[in-house]
């Protein structure tokens, strides 16, 4: 078994491996049985359920629309903080070392990265 996601096979040749193991299976039905039930519950909860998912759906939406200028914010507040913010292309890069360190400067332009680390 594989000791991190970046050590698992990849999903395609993982997949039969484990659902040919029935006492997996069983557990994921288990699983998938128990978490449909509760959402059902709750959803019937809801008069409005669909109206909100939709409004969630606009504001996710909306955020990645502007994804973008959002990094940026984040950037600037976590620098005005005292934090740094590394923007990297993958996961592996943002890993061992950023391919981007920004600085604030509104002429650089906002890499488009697929994975953002902040700290303190």
């Amino acid at each position: 078994m594989a000791r991190s996601f970046r050590d698992a096979a990849p999903f395609p040749k993982a997949a039969p491996v484990f659902l040919a193991n029935p006492q997996l299976r069983a557990n994921l039905r288990g699983a998938t049985t128990t978490i449909r039930t509760k959402r059902d519950r709750l959803v019937a909860e809801l008069a409005d359920f669909e109206s909100m998912r939709q409004q969630a759906e606009a504001i996710k939406n909306d955020a990645l629309g502007r994804l973008g200028d959002l990094l940026a914010e984040l950037e600037t507040n976590v620098q005005a903080a005292g934090g740094t913010v590394h923007f990297a292309r993958d996961a592996d890069l943002l890993g061992a070392a950023p391919i981007t360190w920004r600085t604030g400067a509104p002429e650089r332009p906002l890499p488009a990265p697929a994975y953002c680390r902040t700290g303190y």
